[in-house]
């Protein structure tokens, strides 16, 4: 367990890194698996702040969903560099929501290739 306090104490302490302009992705995450389809829909949003700041337009009726879609940007935000993109505004909003086909997983995975997309760290088609 020391190991991970410590990597986040040095992740957390200083060089932090900052985005420079206002982006705003749109995204829906699909993914067929057999006879089973996973879904989501959000809109991510960042743009330049002193320090980081998360919030949410209330659209997202399930509370383990949001906290999946925050946990994804977090995600991309700890570990797209070499230092934390931390000093961002992020709002979540516009939350597409399948009651057959949204999970945990489809919404993390939403929202981590919309972050991506928003920093341009996503990778481009081949061709």
């Amino acid at each position: 367990m020391k190991l991970i306090e410590d990597w986040i104490a040095e992740k957390l302490a200083k060089d932090w890194l900052r985005v420079y302009r206002e982006e705003a992705v749109s995204h829906e995450w699909r993914r067929n698996l057999g006879a089973r389809m996973m879904r989501a829909g959000l809109t991510v949003s960042l743009s330049p702040a002193a320090q980081f700041e998360m919030n949410d337009d209330g659209s997202c009726a399930s509370e383990r969903y949001l906290l999946a879609a925050r946990n994804g940007v977090v995600s991309v935000l700890m570990s797209a560099c070499y230092a934390p993109i931390l000093k961002v505004k992020v709002e979540l909003k516009g939350f597409a929501v399948s009651d057959a086909h949204s999970s945990y997983a489809a919404f993390f995975s939403a929202a981590q290739e919309a972050t991506k997309k928003a920093l341009q760290l996503a990778e481009s088609p081949p061709g």
